[in-house]
Order: structure tokens, then C-alpha cells, then sequence
């Protein structure tokens, strides 16, 4: 879930996408150039929102992902490998509300460490979850909750830079029921390591791209706060 004054000012990020071409910098970005007009338009619009955080882009369909600048984040919310002592089994996924961080168990009692963005306090799902299905640039649809606070959004929003779901999801399932509830990317960097969502748990674009090729449908998901579960 995704706060309703964020997308409201994506609704003007949106509505002034005609305009982007024209006010992008001229700085020099990593990667390869676009390889079509659609592809150059959604990095126009990420120069755009992005601003100083965007140091480049890595190669995707339909759309190619931003690549953030590391040096504005703590290090300790960079992407790690690292020890993990933990009995959860291999493949399962780690929320840590209190830190800030998101754990992929890997085999030989190591774990990827993300640093995350997680939902303000009393926002959230407990209990066990799973992942229910996994999505590429997804679309994102308000709530109706969400459309009463911010009448400007749209109905539907297609995936792309400038969409809160970021380039990937992994949509969460409670009793095999899907929930309001995803871990995915974003195009806000600088919420990374805050309470600044209404329950979701986001990822660098750059780090849910890598959680989404290691972790498999139907993978357990377990929300810690100050070392219990929640």
C-alpha cells in the first residue's frame, strides 16, 4: 500500500511528462543509451524525479531500471551478503521492522541483506505469509480509501519509473489469499530505511531485481519486530 500524497505528486510527475524531455540535464549517465522512444521517454521522467540519486540505468523490458547513487544511503542499508544463525529454511523471506531490513535465506547458513523501507507504525500484516506471485513492472490501483484521500489519482496507474511499485513485486498471500500487501521496488531511494509506507515493504529497484530472481512462489515470509515475531 502507498501513501496517497506520494501519488498524488506522481499524478503531476505524470501529468507533466510531456514537459520532461525538454527539462532533463545534461549530465552523463551509466549504461547503455535507450533503445527505443519508450524506453527514453520513462528515463527522461526518472532524470526528472530522481534527480541527483540517478547515476544511471540498467537494461530491462519494457522499461530500463534507474540505478541509484550507494554513496546517499547508510551502508548498512546496502545490499550484503552475510552469516545467518537463524532456523528459518533456505528460500525464506525476512522482514525486520526495527532495522530496516529484509533477509533472503540462502543455503550454507548465509543470507542477502537488504535495507528496506517499511510501513509506519501500526501498518502492516502479521502472521505467517507467503508469496503469492510475482510481478514485472507492475500496474498499481488505488484503493478506494486511498482515491477519497487523494481525488486526483488515477484509477489504475501502468507500470513504469514513475509508478510506486517500482520494476518488480512479490505480491503477498495470507492463508492463500492474496493481501493489500507487496514487497516491491520504488522510485523514492531516500524513503529506504524509514516508516514511510502504508504496510509494504520496499526495495531499491536495483535490490528487488535481485530478490525477485533468487526467490520462488510460494516462499515463506516472516515479519520480526524487536526479535519476535509479528
Amino acid at each position: 500500500m502507498t501513501d496517497a500524497f506520494s501519488l498524488t505528486r506522481r499524478g503531476f510527475i505524470l501529468a507533466a511528462a510531456g514537459l520532461v524531455a525538454g527539462c532533463a540535464t545534461s549530465r552523463e549517465l551509466s549504461g547503455p543509451p535507450a533503445t527505443n522512444a519508450r524506453k527514453q521517454a520513462e528515463r527522461d521522467l526518472a532524470e526528472y524525479e530522481l534527480g541527483d540519486w540517478l547515476i544511471g540505468f540498467k537494461p530491462d523490458e519494457p522499461y530500463d531500471i534507474p540505478l541509484i547513487d550507494l554513496t546517499k544511503l547508510p551502508r548498512r542499508f546496502h545490499r550484503t551478503m552475510e552469516v545467518y544463525e537463524g532456523r528459518e529454511p533456505p528460500g525464506t523471506v525476512i522482514i525486520d521492522l526495527e532495522t530496516k531490513h529484509a533477509r533472503l535465506v540462502l543455503e550454507n547458513g548465509s543470507a542477502i541483506r537488504y535495507g528496506v523501507a517499511v510501513g509506519e507504525d501500526g501498518k502492516g500484516w502479521t502472521g505467517p505469509a507467503a508469496v503469492g506471485r510475482k510481478a514485472i513492472w507492475p500496474g498499481w490501483t488505488p484503493t478506494a480509501r486511498m482515491r477519497n484521500e487523494g481525488p486526483t489519482l488515477p484509477a489504475f496507474m501502468p507500470g513504469g519509473v514513475a509508478n510506486p511499485m517500482g520494476a518488480r513485486a512479490l505480491y503477498v498471500t495470507q492463508r492463500g489469499q492474496e493481501t493489500l500487501y507487496r514487497l516491491h521496488g520504488t522510485d523514492e531511494p531516500w524513503t529506504i530505511g524509514e516508516e514511510d509506507s502504508n504496510g509494504c515493504i520496499r526495495f531499491l529497484n536495483e535490490d528487488i531485481l535481485d530478490l525477485y530472481g533468487r526467490v520462488q512462489t510460494g516462499a515463506a515470509i516472516v515479519v520480526r519486530r524487536n526479535g519476535k515475531l509479528v
